[in-house]
């Protein structure tokens, strides 16, 4: 009985997942076991210990360390292999041989795993993360090459920053997926100065809320105000294919505007529909995230020429944002996965680790509703 283990080393929610004969068995974030929120790296308990998840996970999947046959890791950082295998229990690189343990970027097992849980046989994917990997480490340190093959000439690389810089991390990328066939069409990466959309809504959220993992508390006070125009400190870069980033040229008034938010805090506490700082900011950023959404997805339509889409990543559980696509952007369907930030990584991983992409021979789809039932 075949046994490839998952492992998602991510700043917050760190997860893992179990495939016994290509049916996932287990899946699980690791907060749902410490009871700590957001559990990862530098949330929760901030530490990497997966150990204890790991066996739940195996005894759950009614199976055991004996039996696994390969590993899939992403590491948010995208470590060296050294160091990757450093972060695995001794218990398990005692079972498995180190040429059978797997490294996936960050926004590519997001989009394994979408579309794993899609109903879909081709789709275009978008990812749009705060922050995924440093995307200059993936060719060297990454196995993506077993998936994934594309021409440095091909794929559209746009940098944020006013100059490249080598830890700039993946902020939004762009897949269509036929078949066996995985596409990476264009990369936008950053800084946490020059934060893609995603990042900066995180921003304004830190902002208002003091959590950058607390945007959807902004989704939600957007509602109460409206949107103030240049008010988002969102600007936009390049030319036919555009892109966002935060206005770091306007610090300044951002700086003066977050003054006001504080103020208006000491007033009225808690009850943040009554600061109308904080609500006119969440509406104008809202509305602005929402705009570079539906210029993101038409271009991706364009260039894929698919009819159906798929949004993962942190800033997919923005339900304001997906409606508008779902209206507005012109694809047949669209499909959210029920986990589409890093809890749900894990299961994207399993596919690094076979070499594979036999879709319908090397899985079974199922429902993204796993664990026991309940009368």
């Amino acid at each position: 009985m075949t046994t490839t283990v998952g492992i998602s080393f991510s700043h917050h929610d760190l997860a893992i997942s179990v495939v016994v004969e290509g049916e996932v068995r287990f899946a699980l974030a690791k907060e749902r076991l410490t009871h700590l929120k957001h559990d990862g790296l530098i949330w929760g308990g901030c530490n990497g210990d997966v150990s204890d998840l790991l066996r739940t996970a195996l005894k759950s999947a009614g199976t055991c360390e004996g039996s696994i046959d390969a590993v899939g890791i992403h590491h948010i950082d995208h470590l060296p292999k050294s160091e990757l295998l450093g972060c695995l229990p001794p218990w398990l690189l005692a079972a498995v041989p180190a040429d059978r343990i797997f490294s996936v970027s960050h926004h590519l097992s997001h989009a394994l795993s979408a579309f794993f849980l899609s109903p879909f046989e081709q789709a275009a994917v978008l990812v749009v993360d705060g922050g995924g990997g440093p995307f200059f480490d993936i060719k060297q340190h990454c196995d993506d090459h077993r998936l994934l093959s594309y021409s440095d000439d091909e794929l559209i690389l746009q940098e944020l920053t006013p100059v490249s810089y080598q830890p700039n991390r993946e902020r939004e990328s762009f897949f269509s997926f036929r078949g066996s066939d995985i596409t990476a069409h264009r990369r936008i990466i950053g800084s946490e100065t020059y934060a893609g959309i995603a990042g900066h809504y995180g921003t304004i959220t830190e902002v208002i809320f003091g959590d950058t993992l607390d945007s959807g508390k902004t989704m939600g006070l957007s509602t109460f105000g409206l949107p103030k125009e240049n008010l988002s400190f969102l600007e936009s870069v390049g030319d036919s294919s555009r892109a966002f980033r935060s206005a770091w040229a306007r610090r300044a008034d951002f700086s003066s505007y977050r003054q006001d938010v504080e103020a208006a805090k000491r007033v009225h506490g808690r009850e943040y529909e009554k600061n109308v700082a904080a609500v006119t900011l969440a509406a104008s950023v809202q509305q602005a995230f929402e705009e570079a959404m539906l210029e993101y997805v038409r271009w991706l339509k364009s260039v894929s020429g698919l009819s159906n889409l798929i949004l993962v990543g942190g800033g997919a559980l923005n339900c304001c944002s997906n409606r508008r696509i779902s209206l507005e952007a012109g694809f047949d369907d669209l499909f959210v996965p029920a986990c589409p930030g890093d809890d749900g990584i894990a299961i994207g991983c399993f596919f690094c680790s076979t070499g594979s992409w036999r879709w319908t021979s090397c899985i079974e789809r199922g429902t993204a509703v796993l664990g026991r039932g309940y009368q």
